[in-house]
């Protein structure tokens, strides 16, 4: 009986410490979703001759990437989107929330948003960060990359940040080998 119990504790122990950070795994889950969506998005923006978004809707919480659709209109006269076929909607789980995200340093609303860019125009720098009970997860597209960075925020700080472009010529370095 003794050797059942102390299985049985070496078992709880392996255990229980899975079972209370699923929210955390899910939210990285959804991070890696929402990088390779971005990743698809900037490629969209700089390869293709289209309009490109990327949807949120709150009702079903999830996030697509929408296409323009330069031949039909809607019924104020603008282009009308549709749902990219080749990319799956992110669904984000229950307990997991996304905060309003910054799009080219203005936050959106926090429910419903679109993030969209135009053919010929600059894409803005995109940031979306993810609330789960274990912590905070920062997805950020600068306006320059073609895939994003993801970063941990843990005590109010990321464990990662985004490469900056540096010009050397206006920091004086335009003779410096780099």
């Amino acid at each position: 009986m003794i050797v059942a119990v102390a299985i049985f504790v070496i078992l709880m122990t392996m255990v229980v410490p899975r079972l209370g950070n699923t929210d955390r795994r899910q939210a990285g889950i959804l991070a890696d979703g929402i990088a390779d969506l971005l990743t698809v998005f900037a490629q969209r923006d700089g390869l293709g001759t289209g309009a490109v978004a990327i949807d949120y809707n709150p009702r079903t919480r999830e996030l697509s990437l929408l296409a323009g659709d330069g031949a039909q209109r809607d019924d104020s006269g603008r282009p009308a989107w549709r749902v990219d076929r080749f990319v799956t909607p992110l669904r984000v789980p229950d307990r997991i929330d996304l905060l309003a995200p910054i799009v080219g340093g203005t936050t959106l609303d926090q429910e419903a948003w679109r993030i969209t860019t135009r053919p010929g125009e600059q894409r803005p720098d995109v940031e979306i960060i993810i609330d789960a009970d274990g912590g905070r997860i920062n997805v950020f597209l600068p306006s320059y990359a073609i895939a994003p960075v993801r970063s941990d925020i843990e005590d109010g700080a990321a464990t990662l940040s985004a490469r900056q472009p540096h010009d050397l010529d206006a920091s004086g370095q335009y003779r410096e080998d780099w």
